[in-house]
């Protein structure tokens, strides 16, 4: 009996150790293909939403911002991706405080360091520069996006205690990030509603 034992030991450390390296090697695969869509010229990609949907399936969010950025013309679709998952996020029922998995964590600060960018003229990921005039409507487009209230408050499902859910995920997730994000919007001329514009 004690040799059946070590013997199931031996056997379930083996598999452990087997499905460990499998995620590792998994983990790798997926960031190489991410680094090679990165440097694809996507406008000469035909299927673009077939790739589009591989990268949501692997959470490949650069890959993601890269082919919606330049290959659609869409900068907003990707943080829509983002915060739908954000708001998977279990919440503290006692005190409405995010409980994020690390996952969670990357994606917000994925999300800050995109938008930082944006208020600084400079594309993401790829750090080039952004045409000019598309600089206005791209950062009225992203005060409406967290300053506005969100039509989800009013859903069931959402249970946090502010209309203004989409600001609410980055506050939680990377508060001292936020704020050097809010400083700078704050300081910006064209951070302004949409409504506002010409």
């Amino acid at each position: 009996n004690n040799e059946n034992n070590e013997n199931n030991k031996r056997g379930s450390s083996s598999s452990s150790g087997g499905s460990s390296k499998n995620r590792n090697s998994n983990s790798n695969l997926i960031k190489r293909l991410e680094c090679m869509l990165l440097h694809l010229d996507v406008l000469r990609i035909d299927n673009l939403q077939k790739i589009v949907e591989i990268c949501k399936t692997y959470k490949m969010f650069l890959a993601l911002f890269h082919i919606y950025n330049v290959g659609l013309g869409d900068y907003f679709t990707p943080i829509d991706v983002i915060i739908s998952l954000l708001k998977h996020e279990p919440l503290d029922k006692n005190n409405f405080s995010l409980l994020p998995s690390q996952e969670a964590i990357d994606c917000g600060c994925l999300l800050l360091i995109c938008i930082s960018r944006w208020l600084s003229g400079r594309a993401f990921p790829m750090d080039l520069t952004l045409p000019s005039e598309r600089l206005p409507i791209l950062k009225s487009t992203l005060f409406d996006l967290f300053f506005f209230p969100s039509d989800e408050h009013n859903s069931h499902s959402i249970s946090i205690p502010t209309p203004y859910t989409n600001l609410f995920y980055l506050v939680q997730l990377e508060t001292k990030e936020f704020l050097k994000f809010l400083l700078k919007a704050i300081r910006d001329e064209d951070f302004v509603p949409s409504s506002t514009l010409g």
